[in-house]
């Protein structure tokens, strides 16, 4: 895969991989070697490629996750009954600059640096002491962010450790982050190629102030001074939440950019492909 070396040149898709694919799944889903295709039970499915639809249009209700503007209005030209959603998603780029956290607007991200490294001390670890721990760890966090959210996608995270996490785990870069000896959070990244990550799972003690922000910085300050570069990292889409996607595109002050993708949802009915 070429080096990205600037978000003009980013193609999302080039995000799109097995691993991505693998977090976004619940327990008892059932997905092709290659997750482009998921039946969810014995009446819905998802799928990321709707020139697959024809095998199973009439059979299970069906979701095509992100489609351009493009592939959607192609898509209109077909005789089949669908709606569709829009989801909002950020690559944001980090670079050297960013890391030299000057000036006015790195003043929070510093501040919580600083207070996380020097006195509020947390200790950082690459896997945690056990897979029941996170998952334990994910439990309370449900019931502290209960009414954060419509959907907490819990359910993901939980399977992912238990399902793939050993599975691709030489693709993962983890952090693990604890006080006292207590997990506080984590933050689950894989490296797509040399300069291009996806966040796929981060959950953070939100009675931590700012945690997250934390969470978030340190591990792209530690990606960054490994490889020494300009890092493109994707955040996944904001779920219809106005304050996710405010967090994401302007708590860093980074360039970002952000992708307009679509789902098209489709009903389990008699549909004709023309």
């Amino acid at each position: 895969m070429t080096k990205t070396t600037s978000l003009k040149d980013i193609e999302i898709m080039n995000f799109y991989t097995d691993v991505f694919k693998s977090s976004f799944l619940s327990k008892g889903f059932k997905p092709s070697s290659d997750f482009s295709v998921v039946k969810k039970n014995k009446n819905a499915m998802f799928m990321y490629d709707n020139q697959k639809l024809h095998r199973y249009l009439n059979e299970y209700k069906i979701t095509v996750f992100s489609q351009t503007r493009e592939q959607v209005d192609r898509f209109k030209r077909r005789n089949i009954k669908h709606t569709v959603g829009k989801n909002k998603i950020s690559v944001l780029e980090f670079n050297n600059d960013f890391f030299e956290l000057k000036g006015k607007k790195h003043k929070k991200i510093r501040r919580y640096r600083n207070m996380y490294t020097n006195t509020c001390k947390i200790d950082v670890r690459d896997e945690p002491n056990s897979i029941e721990e996170v998952i334990e760890f994910i439990e309370k966090w449900k019931i502290i962010r209960k009414d954060a959210y419509f959907q907490l996608f819990a359910g993901y995270d939980m399977n992912f450790f238990r399902e793939y996490y050993y599975r691709f785990r030489d693709r993962l870069i983890p952090f693990y982050f604890y006080y006292e000896g207590v997990l506080v959070g984590y933050n689950i990244i894989e490296r797509v190629d040399k300069n291009k990550y996806n966040l796929l799972l981060r959950k953070v003690n939100t009675n931590y102030t700012n945690l997250c922000l934390f969470v978030d910085y340190y591990a792209m300050e530690k990606i960054f001074r490994n490889i020494n570069e300009p890092i493109f990292l994707n955040m996944e889409g904001d779920v219809g939440s106005k304050g996710l996607l405010n967090y994401k595109t302007q708590s860093f002050h980074v360039p970002i950019r952000v992708f307009e993708m679509y789902d098209i949802r489709i009903p389990k009915t008699i549909g004709t492909l023309l």
